[in-house]
């Protein structure tokens, strides 16, 4: 029988871990090229800025980038000429990293005020697309994968650039990880960005007098992946699309459904060198001794029959701070301890503070992002909070399942996909379906009861939680299964 040709492809992203990871998609663009890699039927290398983030953190990490070749790109009228470098990150992947003066200086996403706001990601795709043309490479891919707005100008450009529009380009697949970021820029970027004046129409990127980038991401990609199959049905509906419903549904005959896995190697409670102690699901000691050894780093109180919920999330209201924090004093006098770990919003910030006063001997804010102590965390927690307004998918419940603590989050999206409620047959972890108040702190409710009543139904459903696949080699097959079908329009 013939072998199958591996088939290659290129990923351009706005962020990816280690080097200026953000959320979720950081995590994405470089688990799932990984994983393609590894299973020996595609070859993928992923573009990324060499932005602030990402200079500081290979400095952190004593890595070692090597220039390979330097393009120039037309901007705004004016030639930009921006350095590639190639990243070797480990075995499995390699990374292209393009800088210059403006990438070199910007933050992952900036604001409208900074200089870098209307020039970063175009130059980011602008030198992606001439480092295709150039060779500069290592694969000659048979399709692009794009990933949420920032980097849907490689399918715009491809169709409307006023001279790369004349470049065989290989077709295009966008994967949205967030809907509700969409890239809103004022019409002078159609110039500005040499784009053709007819890409500024309804049938393309105008959107309510502005410019939407994931609009003609979505549009002008030849296929779309959204990151659960659930929230590739909520994003066709007006209450979670945004705004692009509309669109969505126009576009379903491209849309696929495909939910984000995790690194199993990468999170793994039996080898995790970030946390004091290591267990598996045939020997839970470990976890009972980095819940101990947590309590004493935090300063809580070292009652370890108490519940121990924690959140590790952004600070940011698709997240759920609006219920939860009026939530919090009904949750502690259950009798529980609770830790939020995470950065973003300065009023929910403000708030979660503040009652870190009040409650000081069993609740803990801590307002930044440290991944070590996240894992500590999820090491150490027996359940953790994911209230969700939306969650187009989450990674966070996935790893929280992993190291054997039970998500109590609400029935939307993602979460949905990856969590069985405890009461349905062979459950791991507690759903709820309204956005309220109320329905959070029933969820906890039920959750601290059996936890503390019913603690074989409890344990099982930690045993089963652990056995999970999660893994990205199952989610890479249905990716491959994608990439075939749109690699046959080129």
């Amino acid at each position: 029988m013939e072998t199958q040709r591996a088939i290659e492809i290129l990923h351009v992203c706005s962020e990816i871990h280690p080097l200026n990871k953000v959320g979720g998609l950081g995590d994405v663009t470089y688990e799932l090229p990984k994983a393609i890699n590894g299973s020996g039927e595609g070859k993928c290398v992923v573009i990324a800025p060499l932005n602030k983030p990402a200079k500081t953190n290979i400095e952190k990490l004593s890595l070692e980038i090597e220039k390979i070749g330097e393009v120039c790109v037309p901007l705004n009228w004016r030639c930009y000429k921006l350095p590639i470098f190639k990243l070797s990150l480990d075995e499995k992947l390699n990374i292209y990293l393009i800088g210059g003066d403006i990438i070199e200086n910007s933050p992952p996403y900036p604001e409208k005020e900074e200089v870098s706001y209307k020039l970063s990601f175009p130059l980011l795709c602008l030198g992606a697309i001439e480092g295709i043309k150039e060779r500069l490479f290592e694969i000659t891919p048979h399709l692009i994968h794009v990933h949420d707005w920032p980097t849907s100008l490689i399918p715009i450009f491809k169709y409307f650039h006023r001279y790369y529009r004349e470049i065989p380009m290989p077709p295009t697949i966008l994967s949205i990880h967030n809907i509700a970021h969409q890239g809103i820029y004022e019409p002078e970027v159609i110039d500005q960005w040499h784009l053709l004046s007819t890409s500024f129409d309804i049938s393309y990127l105008e959107f309510w007098g502005k410019v939407n980038l994931l609009k003609g991401g979505i549009i002008l990609s030849d296929a779309i992946v959204a990151v659960s199959q659930s929230y590739a049905e909520e994003i066709q509906k007006p209450e979670y699309g945004f705004g692009l419903d509309g669109v969505v549904r126009e576009q379903t005959h491209k849309l696929y459904g495909i939910t984000n896995g995790i690194d199993e190697e990468r999170w793994n409670p039996a080898t995790d060198e970030f946390i004091p102690f290591r267990y598996d699901d045939k020997n839970m000691e470990g976890k009972k001794r980095c819940k101990k050894a947590l309590l004493e780093e935090l300063a809580l109180e070292e009652k370890t029959e108490k519940p121990l919920i924690s959140m590790i999330s952004r600070i940011a209201s698709q997240k759920g701070f609006d219920i939860l924090i009026p939530a919090i004093p009904e949750i502690l006098k259950m009798e529980t301890q609770l830790v939020i770990l995470g950065k973003g919003d300065p009023y929910f910030s403000k708030e979660l503070a503040t009652l870190e006063r009040e409650y000081a001997h069993c609740y803990r804010f801590i307002n930044e992002f440290d991944e070590s102590l996240a894992r500590r965390i999820y090491a150490g927690s027996d359940m953790l909070l994911m209230p969700s307004l939306y969650e187009p998918c989450g990674i966070t419940q996935m790893i929280a399942l992993r190291y054997g603590t039970l998500p109590i989050a609400r029935k939307v999206g993602g979460l949905k996909d990856t969590i069985k409620d405890i009461d349905d047959d062979d459950g791991w972890g507690f759903l709820f379906d309204e956005y309220s108040q109320s329905a959070l702190i029933e969820a906890v409710r039920k959750a601290i009861n059996i936890y503390r009543n019913e603690k074989t139904k409890f344990n099982e459903a930690i045993r089963k939680a652990m056995r999970l696949d999660f893994s990205w080699s199952s989610r890479a097959k249905l990716y491959l299964e994608v990439y075939r079908k749109v690699a046959k329009k080129r």
